[in-house]
């Protein structure tokens, strides 16, 4: 009362594991009105859809069809014509709370077209045109399973921050009933801060999940993007996690398994080492051969690649997070797994999920020739939307310094010590490269 003048309070209520399930509508101006079954959202980072997938995993018929008229009635409440999307939160008791209605055809939508076998798009001009909707309520059924994976620029390593450059290499997986790709852009076009950081969706179907998660992963795994930092590895360790496997999903699905989805986990570690090893072994091999080939002397040992097994070996290799000192050779089995060159080093897709690998050269003593002196640079090209200290003013370690902005998204440049901002670079409002030094800091001595 004493704050706002008002001692009436909202309460909201606590859900348990709540997830994130839609229904998808669809209204006529002949009073007709359906439901095309649900889709689970539950799958997000940012309070944003990552992974969609219908139907529902765990959906009774009884809850499929209180959710849908609980839509229907909802749409009805408006007079809605058209496509729309009714947005629950369900708990882990089968209750379900109204969250919102999108008076849209949702970018998910291709996961409902697989299992009903119907083309929404056409459904929407035959309803604008003021024809009735093409099928009642018992004429549309359910078959198999489909899941919808958003393709992103974006640095899922660097709390998904998006990332922008050019699609130098372009290669989305082979379309056929099972895979459907919908997109709008192709190779050599530039991914910039202006637009939203999506490159596609990729679309499965097959008769069940586990059918359909099966084409998920191995669509994944040939999806091949270079020339700008991509979720790919994220989404297919992700849809491998055992945990989704079991369609063990919630809103909070990342958070709680972080370690796995990220490939942080030693156990992990270990098991990818040999085979990311054995790949550069492979790959030294084959350059190996093509230089003998071209030389006078093919038999000259100048051209060998089995020196992994030298004592005191210098080979290095960074595994996602992590660095190994290993030797390799010929006995390791890499056959279940797939050998993608990136920017910077090489993914590697295996049944246990997915690696970024590359081999770390000798340190040949230039690190502190690279080091910036105090200064901070900008995570990604955005624009610096607000500065937030003076200079010369004392700041805390974790004050926050700068705001910037990119496709929709806010990020915080926050003080990396106790100190001082000696000097800006930009001032508000201005376009910045990412990479390039925002100010100049002084860390008081500790």
């Amino acid at each position: 009362m004493s704050s706002f003048g008002d001692d009436v309070m909202l309460v909201e209520k606590y859900l348990l594991k709540p997830r994130h399930v839609e229904i998808q509508v669809f209204c006529d101006s002949h009073q007709n009105a359906v439901y095309l079954f649900e889709r689970d959202c539950s799958v997000q980072r940012r309070h944003q859809k990552v992974i969609e997938e219908a139907p529902a995993p765990g959906m009774t018929p009884e809850l499929r069809q209180k959710m849908g008229a609980a839509a229907i009635k909802a749409a009805r409440a408006i007079n809605y014509e058209g496509a729309g999307t009714v947005e629950f939160l369900l708990d882990s008791r089968g209750d379900f709370f109204f969250m919102e209605m999108n008076t849209r055809l949702q970018v998910e939508h291709p996961v409902t077209e697989m299992i009903s076998g119907q083309d929404l798009v056409a459904w929407q001009l035959i309803v604008a045109a003021g024809d009735p909707l093409p099928c009642a309520q018992d004429q549309l059924k359910i078959n198999g399973h489909a899941f919808e994976a958003r393709i992103y620029a974006e640095d899922p390593d660097n709390n998904f921050l998006p990332a922008t450059g050019r699609l130098n290499l372009l290669q989305p997986p082979t379309e056929s009933t099972y895979v459907r790709v919908d997109t709008g852009v192709i190779q050599g076009d530039e991914v910039s801060i202006y637009y939203d950081p999506m490159i596609a969706k990729l679309i499965v179907w097959d008769t069940n999940r586990t059918r359909a998660l099966a084409r998920l992963t191995d669509a994944l795994s040939h999806y091949r993007i270079s020339g700008v930092t991509t979720n790919i590895g994220f989404l297919y360790n992700l849809s491998t996690s055992a945990a989704f496997r079991n369609g063990d999903v919630d809103t909070g699905f990342i958070e709680q398994h972080n370690e796995e989805i990220f490939r942080q986990r030693s156990e992990d570690i270990d098991y990818a080492a040999p085979l990311a090893a054995s790949a550069v072994l492979e790959q030294r091999q084959r350059t190996a051969l093509a230089l003998a080939q071209k030389s006078n002397d093919t038999n000259s040992p100048w051209h060998l690649s089995n020196n992994w097994g030298l004592p005191n070996p210098t080979h290095r290799l960074q595994i996602q997070q992590s660095e190994r000192t290993l030797c390799a050779d010929n006995k390791i089995d890499s056959s279940h797994s797939t050998i993608v060159t990136e920017d910077n080093g090489f993914g590697l897709f295996t049944p246990q999920g997915y690696f970024f690998c590359r081999e770390l050269l000798p340190d040949l003593g230039t690190d502190d020739l690279d080091a910036d002196n105090g200064s901070l640079k900008a995570p990604m090209n955005g624009t610096l939307i607000a500065i937030m200290v003076d200079i010369g003013v004392e700041v805390k370690k974790g004050d926050t310094l700068m705001i910037m902005e990119a496709m929709k998204m806010e990020h915080t440049i926050l003080a990396p010590d106790d100190g001082v901002v000696t000097e800006f670079y930009f001032q508000t409002g201005a376009l910045v490269e990412g990479g390039s030094e925002l100010l100049s800091f002084k860390a008081y001595d500790l």
